[in-house]
This record gives structure tokens, sequence and C-alpha cells, in this order.
């Protein structure tokens, strides 16, 4: 078992880390482990990150747009704003009259960890396209491709397929 408490002495909040084990049964006794550690500095970073990613997510919800993560090992797509997941963007799928700039956008991505920008007519809705600047960077890890993050911005324009 595993428990993080929270107490408030006044002002100052103290998190504590509990954890209890089961180590062995002898006769009519259970022997356990247990440890309590200070973990108030682990949690003030969590909730620090936490007010962090809201802050993000807030200002592309000012800006219109949407945050994506995608995954080159295991080609998958995790969506970074609650915003996003309301849209049916689908990144690499319903591109009109953008074709070069798409595939310059992916080319860039597989090779270079500098960003870049480019705009891309988005299917949004049956037959209706948004322009969209799409901007982009590849992140690497021990000199490989780990992911690239993505932000889909709405310019406002429609266009009509």
């Amino acid at each position: 078992v595993s428990v993080q408490v929270r107490n408030v002495f006044g002002e100052d909040v103290i998190w504590l880390s509990i954890k209890i084990f089961y180590l062995a049964s002898r006769e009519d006794c259970s022997i356990y482990y247990a440890s309590v550690s200070d973990s108030s500095e682990q949690m003030g970073v969590l909730s620090k990150l936490s007010m962090l990613r809201r802050s993000f997510e807030t200002a592309l919800d000012l800006i219109d747009a949407i945050a994506l993560e995608y995954y080159f090992i295991n080609n998958t797509i995790d969506v970074k704003t609650k915003l996003a997941e309301g849209h049916s963007y689908m990144f690499g799928t319903y591109i009109q009259n953008a074709l070069d700039e798409y595939k310059i956008l992916c080319k860039h991505l597989k090779k270079s960890d500098k960003p870049i920008s480019v705009v891309l007519d988005l299917l949004y809705k049956e037959d209706m396209y948004m322009r969209c600047k799409v901007t982009a960077k590849t992140v690497y890890g021990n000199g490989k491709r780990i992911k690239s993050v993505i932000v889909i911005e709405s310019t406002g324009l429609d266009v009509k397929p």
C-alpha cells in the first residue's frame, strides 16, 4: 500500500509518503514493513507542473490552437489539450491544396530538431476545411527521434474544396 498524506499546519503544507509492505506470516502474526518519508518537495514540483499545464492549455485556447505529440516509435498521437479532444483534425489526413507543404513538414520532422511552420488546409467538418498554421519540432533523446510536438493554430479562414 502506498499513500500520500497532506498535513496542513497554519500556512505550511507537509506531504508525507507512507508505504506499507507485507513481508511474511508466522503463526498468528503478520509481519509488515512500513516507511514514512517527506514528499513535500516532489508534490510541490508536481503542483507547479500542473499549474503550467493549465496555463499552457489556456494560452492555446485563447489563440484557438491545439497541441499534439506524435511518437515515432509506435506511430501514435497524444492529444495534449482538452480543446483538441473536441476537434476532428487528423494530422496527416484530410489535407487539401497543401500536399507539398505537408511533405516538406514530414521530411523536416524526420531529419531536423529545428522548428518548422507551414500553412495547411485541414478538414474539420464534412466538406469544410480550415486554414491552419502548423508549427512543429522534433525532440531527440540519445541521438534518436522520440517525438514531434505539434501546435495547430486556426487562422479563422474557412476554405471550401
